[in-house]
Order: C-alpha cells, then sequence, then structure tokens
C-alpha cells in the first residue's frame, strides 16, 4: 500500500510541477533574466549577392529583375552571377545586365557549386555576402532585414526564412525533390 500512495504523491507532485511550478519559473526567467538586444545598424552597408547559376536560362532573368527591384541602394548593392559551365542560354541572357552593374563570372568548366562559391567570394566588393539560388526570390525589403544585424559584432552570419511558392503563386509547404 506505501508503494500505491508513493506513486500517487509522486504522480501528484510532478503534474503540479508541471502546471504550476515551471511556468512560474518561466515567468520569472522572463520578468529577470532579459536577453541582451542586438545592436542593429542604421545605414546601408555594402552587400554583394552571389548567385550559382548552372543551366538557368528559365529563370535568371526573373532573378536578376528581383535584384535590381529590391529595396537596397544600388551604389551599396553588387550582384554577381557566377555561371558553373553553364551551356545554354544562360550567360546570353546575363551579359545585358552588365550595364546596370551585374557582373558575370563565366567559369568554362563546371566545377560544382561549391567550388564555383569559394572561387567567387575574394572577388566580391563588398564584406557582407549573401548567398543565393537562381531560382530563389527576395521580398523587396529582405536584403535591410538580413544586413541590420551586422551592426552587434556578436554577429557573424545571419539567415533568412524559406518559403515556399507554387508557380501559380500558392504558399506550399512541400519540399522539392
Amino acid at each position: 500500500m506505501i508503494i500505491v500512495k508513493t506513486i500517487f504523491w509522486l504522480a501528484g507532485f510532478l503534474l503540479g510541477y508541471s502546471y504550476v511550478v515551471y511556468p512560474v519559473i518561466l515567468i520569472l526567467i522572463d520578468k529577470f533574466f532579459k536577453p541582451k538586444q542586438f545592436k542593429l545598424l542604421d545605414d546601408f552597408p555594402g552587400v554583394s549577392i552571389i548567385i550559382a547559376a548552372y543551366n538557368e536560362e528559365k529563370v535568371i532573368q526573373a532573378r536578376i529583375e528581383n535584384c535590381l527591384g529590391l529595396d537596397y541602394p544600388q551604389d551599396k548593392l553588387e550582384i554577381i552571377i557566377a555561371s558553373d559551365g553553364s551551356d545554354d542560354q544562360t550567360n546570353d541572357i546575363v551579359r545585358p545586365y552588365r550595364a546596370q552593374g551585374v557582373v558575370l563570372f563565366d567559369y568554362k568548366e563546371r566545377r560544382g557549386k561549391v567550388n564555383v562559391l569559394n572561387e567567387t567570394i575574394p572577388k566580391a566588393k563588398y564584406d557582407i555576402v549573401l548567398f543565393s539560388d537562381a531560382n530563389t526570390m527576395f521580398k523587396a525589403d529582405a536584403v535591410k532585414k538580413l544586413v541590420r544585424y551586422f551592426g552587434d559584432e556578436r554577429v557573424a552570419c545571419v539567415v533568412g526564412a524559406l518559403e515556399f511558392v507554387s508557380a501559380d503563386g500558392s504558399r506550399t509547404g512541400e519540399l522539392e525533390g
């Protein structure tokens, strides 16, 4: 009988702890131990967007237009297309955009995305480098939201939220592949 009473009171204690004690502890922690706030940037630092591309003729023009339409000072934005041995019309589509400041690195030999990025990073003009795929689109304020955290010396990397959108424009939770 003592074992049953012990189990009963232990279960009651654990239940009470879960519903009363633990929430009170969380409230106290929230009240007295505030996390340090990040110092946000007020100005706009230079940003290099590197887009790795391999045979992206279907999407590269829309991607470049998306980057050119970003709500960010164009004089502080470098758009780099790193073409990884593309043998379709990708490079021909990119070339006219050079007049608008888009930089094309046409790697003739296919070497893989990681190698292309590693070779392109040292050629970037700015210290803040943003990586993107050719079939990814940014919201107009994405770069502003990403770079503002670099005002804090503790921040070395920032990532954005990935939202999948189907061809008809509706949001989807389905992953590619």
